[in-house]
């Protein structure tokens, strides 16, 4: 049988795209010029100047200065992922392009306290991710390595009247060179004020407290670096631990945390797996 070919009618309607206009009436977001160009001039990489206007268009078009703001939000908007959020937004903390108050975050107008410079692009910063549910971006300085050396300790006997005894000898002993763990307590608390003023002060890190703290440090490999992360991921996702709420029952309320909760592995397993997101 010979194959039917149905060639394309040429009188068929062509269906055009519906065109899109942009209509101030649908709402915009008012912005000061100078900042505007200072974010257009300013030598951002592509994530962070997507991470700058999905904030912008979060706080500024909506009459705000600064507000709560999640990653997985930003990552909506962008097309980009959590991770990259995290760390284009994080960047742009520590550049102070971006501001955080009290768990919400905004673009700094205050354009002389902007710190873009090239110093916060070093390639000598090694990234890890925690797990795919809840990453956070923490930096490890790379360290150098301790080279260990043999030292030769020679020994000579000699006799009652001065005469040597016998040939050198030579005692070959290798030393192994132990690094002390350093738990760096005060700036642990300076960040966990810093960054979760709204949880209840450290008035005195007692021994107890400490190991508590040094136990949970050396185990989960932190750094002054990766902890103010993962303070600032509970900062931002986890705001029930900062309040306090009532219970669903009714009969009692959910009290806030304090360092003590944070250095627990039920923490931050709970941080990890995403398990302590907030609803």
């Amino acid at each position: 049988m010979a194959d039917i070919y149905m060639f394309p009618d040429k009188h068929a309607q062509v269906q055009t795209p519906a065109v899109r206009v942009a209509q101030l009436a649908d709402g915009f977001t008012r912005i000061a010029n100078e900042l505007y160009d200072a974010i257009i001039l300013a030598d951002f990489t592509k994530n962070e100047q997507k991470v700058i206007h999905a904030i912008t268009r979060c706080t500024f078009g909506f009459n705000k200065k600064v507000d709560r703001i999640s990653d997985s939000q930003i990552a909506r908007r962008t097309g980009m992922s959590r991770q990259a959020v995290s760390l284009a937004k994080n960047t742009l903390l520590r550049m102070k392009v971006l501001v955080r108050e009290v768990g919400k975050i905004g673009p700094n107008n205050c354009l002389s306290e902007w710190e873009v410079t090239e110093c916060h692009r070093k390639s000598d910063i090694v990234r890890e991710t925690m797990t795919n549910g809840v990453t956070e971006t923490m930096t490890v300085l790379s360290e150098k390595p301790v080279h260990t050396k043999d030292t030769t300790k020679k020994t000579k006997k000699k006799n009652t009247d001065g005469a040597s005894a016998g040939a050198d000898a030579p005692a070959v002993e290798q030393q192994q060179v132990k690094q002390t763990k350093h738990t760096p307590f005060q700036a642990i608390v300076d960040i966990y004020h810093e960054v979760l003023p709204e949880m209840a002060a450290i008035r005195e890190l007692t021994d107890a407290r400490k190991t508590k703290i040094r136990n949970f440090w050396h185990k989960f490999k932190f750094t002054e670096e990766r902890w103010r992360k993962y303070l600032e991921y509970i900062a931002e996702n986890c705001r029930w631990m900062c309040e306090s709420r009532p219970r669903r029952d009714g009969e009692s309320s959910w009290k806030r945390k304090n360092l003590d909760f944070l250095v627990t592995e039920r923490c931050i397993l709970g941080v990890k797996e995403g398990r302590f997101d907030d609803e």
